[in-house]
């Protein structure tokens, strides 16, 4: 099977072309820089960008498939419009493009942020949203989520995939992850620091799962359907305690009450206002930094036979990364 992915270059990315190859696919990956970014069998680069759909379609001739994973991921951009151009627009030539070129099937890379927290049971795909979105990159996956599921009623098999906070060995096994992170600083630190008394709970997709996903996805996913590939829900507690079992370190736990985390939020925004810089914090993370977000994964177990690797065996492996890096 012959296909085109966006996004190559990125976190994720990097990850799912090798897996890609490892199942035997032929890939044709779009980049932007002068130089491809490495070589491998089965593997050819297509330079090309986001808002040049007539390029993008060329790449995707004779491919049967596109896994569209680029995308604005982060907290904050100086240019206000920037989540909108690269998430929405760029979602929309992505499509037009695939269209154009006569793909049968298209993958999109989502997140889970487009869901609300949760009450008292896990999220599902069609669950209603039940609070405002309060940061870009949220509504702007939510509106390319439309982009999607408006595609798949005219015709082009879409289906859309929502990760949550993503771990485990790879390229950034101990960079800029967040999870990842944590991990690294609780094997270096003597402590850890918690929202509140470490009760909030969130979900942790191992990486080789999600990329996983994203094959069963492409290959049984049914058109106009969103899947949450996802994997175990913890609270921070339970999340620390797995890796205290793991390693055999007690760290102290130190739990940070929300309004010095609000406070924190509110100097960071006025101190970007002012100079144009990245905030340490924001109020909207810090809403989710307070909240539960557990997720149910049961659709795509049932309709996809996705597999979900326990938290303690995943952060296993990716200490074992962090610590051979």
């Amino acid at each position: 099977m012959r296909v085109f992915v966006t996004g190559g270059t990125g976190y994720i990315g990097k990850e799912f072309i090798g897996k890609l190859l490892q199942h035997k696919y032929d890939v044709v990956a779009m980049y932007r820089s002068e130089n491809p970014p490495w070589e491998a069998p089965g593997l050819q680069w297509w330079p090309a960008h986001l808002f040049d759909a007539d390029a993008m379609c060329r790449g995707m001739q004779g491919c049967d498939g596109v896994f569209h994973l680029a995308g604005l991921a982060r907290m904050w951009h100086p240019e206000k419009d920037a989540f909108f151009r690269m998430n929405v627009e760029g979602t929309r030539l992505v499509i037009r493009a695939a269209e154009e070129a006569g793909v049968k099937k298209l993958v999109f890379t989502s997140s889970a942020v487009v869901f609300s927290a949760s009450i008292r049971t896990p999220i599902t795909e069609d669950d209603p949203q039940l609070e405002p979105f309060d940061e870009d990159y949220a509504i702007t996956k939510h509106l390319a989520e439309q982009e999607v599921m408006a595609a798949a009623q005219r015709g082009l098999h879409t289906v859309i995939v929502n990760p949550p906070r993503v771990y485990g060995p790879g390229h950034s096994a101990g960079g800029t992850n967040p999870v990842n992170k944590l991990v690294a600083q609780y094997l270096s630190r003597s402590f850890y620091l918690v929202p509140g008394d470490g009760r909030y709970a969130g979900n942790y997709v191992f990486m080789d799962d999600l990329l996983e996903g994203h094959l069963l996805a492409m290959e049984k996913g049914r058109a106009g359907h969103r899947y949450i590939l996802g994997g175990e829900n913890h609270d921070y507690l339970s999340f620390y305690q797995t890796l205290e079992k793991i390693t055999g370190l007690h760290r102290r736990c130190i739990g940070v009450p929300r309004w010095v985390m609000e406070t924190v939020a509110g100097v960071s925004e006025i101190w970007s206002a002012l100079t144009g810089r990245p905030p340490a914090a924001t109020h909207a993370i810090v809403r989710k930094l307070y909240s539960n977000r557990l997720l149910s994964c049961e659709k795509a177990i049932r309709e996809l036979g996705y597999r979900i690797t326990p938290l303690e065996e995943g952060l296993r492996q990716t200490i074992q990364s962090i610590q051979q890096a």
